[in-house]
């Protein structure tokens, strides 16, 4: 379920060309997915736009709650 909200943002804020907002979508997918999944997003947002952007993913280890 998480994989397809964050896929469907992720292609709106892709059509959209708002490039920040598909950042954020990509690191939720690390965050409160799976490193798979945040690999996935980062994949298709670099297949939309193409590897002459750069993208920058911010990582933060995992906190116990």
């Amino acid at each position: 379920m998480l994989a397809a909200v964050l896929a469907a943002g992720l292609e709106g804020a892709l059509a959209a060309g708002d490039h920040q907002r598909a950042i954020g979508f990509i690191n939720r997918g690390f965050a409160e997915g799976s490193p798979q999944l945040g690999c996935d997003l980062l994949c298709r947002a670099i297949s939309v736009v193409g590897t002459a952007r750069t993208w920058t993913v911010q990582l933060a280890p995992l906190r116990s709650r």
